[in-house]
């Protein structure tokens, strides 16, 4: 069974209003993660938003930055998964900080 790509793109359009909504707040929670990376609030809910609504769309295992990932034995088990990063923030430097 192959996943509505139209369905995909939806989910993909409605966690970014979820993203660009907490980040359009003055203040927002950031945490350090074990690796010292960031973790934002928008981080978890998009997340949130992905892991239900891809569940929703084709129920296939998901391994996620946000989420516990299984074994590689485990995994090696799957013909096929979603891969997700829930919240991609690049940052590059100014022009005027050269």
């Amino acid at each position: 069974m192959q996943p509505s790509y139209a369905e995909v793109i939806e989910l993909a359009r409605i966690t970014s209003e979820a993203i660009m909504a907490i980040y359009d707040r003055s203040q927002y929670t950031i945490v350090e993660k074990h690796d010292t990376s960031p973790l934002t609030e928008a981080d978890l809910a998009a997340n949130e938003i992905l892991q239900i609504g891809l569940k929703s769309i084709l129920d296939i295992p998901i391994i996620s930055e946000e989420s516990n990932v299984p074994d590689q034995e485990v995994r090696a088990q799957w013909p096929r998964f979603w891969l997700i990063d829930p919240c991609l923030l690049y940052t590059s430097p100014s022009p005027r900080d050269s």
